[in-house]
Formats: C-alpha cells, structure tokens, sequence
C-alpha cells in the first residue's frame, strides 16, 4: 500500500445529510463564523439543514 502525503491545507469538509444520511463535501468557508447562520443543502435529498446537526463530519 502507497501512502500519499498530502500537500497543503484541505480545503473540503464532508459532511451527511440527517435527513437522507448521504455523504457529501462541502466547502471549508462554509466553517468560517460569518456563516454560523447559513444551512446547508442536501444535493441528494434537497433539503436544508444546520451544520450541528450533521450525524457525521469528517475534516473541520
């Protein structure tokens, strides 16, 4: 198995859906503080939800 070594800061956070509980990636900006307020679309199930309540996240 080859280990790749990543390069830089990354810049995507996966996050899934609580509605549908599909995984997908987002964003790193949407993290930021002046976003706090906004929710986020589901591509999948189409419907809009608060970053906090994602079951799972994976790079923040």
């Amino acid at each position: 198995m080859q280990n790749i070594e990543k390069v830089g800061i990354p810049k995507d956070v996966w996050v899934t859906c609580p509605h549908c509980e599909e995984l997908y990636y987002i964003d790193r900006l949407f993290y930021e503080p002046n976003f706090n307020d906004i929710k986020l679309f589901c591509p999948f199930c189409h419907k809009k939800f608060a970053k906090e309540d994602s079951p799972k996240t994976w790079g923040v």
